[in-house]
């Protein structure tokens, strides 16, 4: 599956790493694992790594159909401050952006793109941090 997550709870993080193309079906598994997952809060931020991603399912009825359960779960219960996307390249900038779109208009979550791993770690507080600590996490 191109799509894991790891949940931080000491940096109140949610890390999200997708790579290779983006299926609609794996985003809704993984999503809905985190949704059931013990340590899923209210009020956690999320990083989502799109920096290995090298395109995206042609769906857009699915991926609609996602962005809206997210939404529906947020707005419900376990609702994030922040999403932050890292996309370095024009396709993961792409997928972020259309990722933000369907966020706009609400007051929660706040969604940034960035396309700087320093400063994504920089904004999120955890200067000290990189990508490959997390994904050692991971591991």
């Amino acid at each position: 599956m191109p799509v894991d997550y790891r949940v931080l709870p000491d940096k109140n993080l949610v890390y999200v790493r997708y790579w290779g193309v983006v299926g609609i079906e794996e985003s809704f598994s993984s999503f809905r694992s985190y949704v059931a997952e013990p340590l899923a809060r209210a009020g956690q931020r999320f990083l989502i790594d799109l920096s290995e991603v090298t395109g995206m399912e042609d769906d857009i009825p699915g991926l609609i159909a996602f962005q809206a359960e997210m939404a529906g779960t947020f707005l419900s219960g376990i609702a994030p401050s922040f999403i932050l996307y890292l996309a370095p390249t024009p396709t993961a900038y792409s997928i972020a952006r259309m990722a933000q779109r369907s966020w706009e208009g609400l007051d929660k979550p706040v969604v940034v793109i960035l396309q700087d791993e320093a400063q994504t770690f920089d904004l999120l507080g955890l200067p000290d941090m990189s990508l490959s600590d997390l994904t050692r996490r991971m591991a």
